[in-house]
C-alpha cells in the first residue's frame, strides 16, 4: 500500500518525482513481489492473525534493510539524498492530498499519523522498527475497515510495502 501510494504521489506530481527514490522503491518492490507469492502460499496453508501477521511484516522488512545498507554501504550520498526524500513522504508531504486519487494514502496517512504519536517523533525509513510499525497500523486498518477497493489495481512494480 505503502509503494502504491508513493507511486501514485509519483504520476500526480512528476514535476517533483526523484528518480532516485522512485527507482529504489521499484528495486525493492520488485524483490518483495517475490516474496509476497512466498508468504501468500503460506498463508494458505494456515489462518493469518497476529502473530503471523509479525512474522511477515518482519522478514518483509528485513528485506527492505538489506536494500537499505546495501544502499548505505555502497552509495552512501545517493542513500542520503533517497532517505531524505522518503522521509519527506512518510512525513511532510501531503500524503492525505492523495486521497482523492488513491483511496490507500487517508488510510496510510492516518497509520503514519498514529505511529509518528506513539514513537514520538519523525518516521524514518531508515529505521527497521519504524517501518514494522507502519506495516502492522496497516494490516491493522485493513483488519477494521476491509481492504482498499484500488489495491487491485496496483502495478506489480508496486507492491504492499
Amino acid at each position: 500500500m505503502i509503494n502504491a501510494v508513493f507511486a501514485k504521489r509519483f504520476a500526480v506530481m512528476p514535476a517533483v518525482r526523484s528518480a532516485r527514490s522512485f527507482n529504489f522503491l521499484s528495486e525493492v518492490g520488485s524483490a518483495l513481489e517475490n516474496d509476497n507469492l512466498l508468504y501468500a502460499r503460506q498463508i494458505s496453508l494456515r489462518p493469518p492473525g497476529r502473530a503471523f501477521d509479525y512474522v511477515l511484516v518482519r522478514a518483509e522488512q528485513n528485506r527492505v534493510q538489506e536494500y537499505v545498507r546495501s544502499h548505505q554501504e555502497q552509495w552512501p550520498q545517493k542513500w542520503e539524498r533517497i532517505r531524505s526524500e522518503l522521509n519527506g513522504l512518510l512525513n511532510r508531504y501531503a500524503v492525505s492530498f492523495l486521497s482523492r486519487w488513491c483511496d490507500g494514502a487517508g488510510r496510510l496517512f492516518r497509520v503514519l499519523r498514529e505511529v509518528r504519536e506513539q514513537i514520538s517523533m519523525e518516521l524514518d525509513f531508515a529505521d527497521e522498527s519504524h517501518r514494522i510499525r507502519i506495516g502492522l497500523g496497516l494490516i491493522e486498518h485493513i483488519r477494521r475497515e476491509g481492504p482498499c477497493p484500488q489495491a487491485a489495481s496496483v502495478p506489480a512494480a508496486t507492491n504492499d510495502h
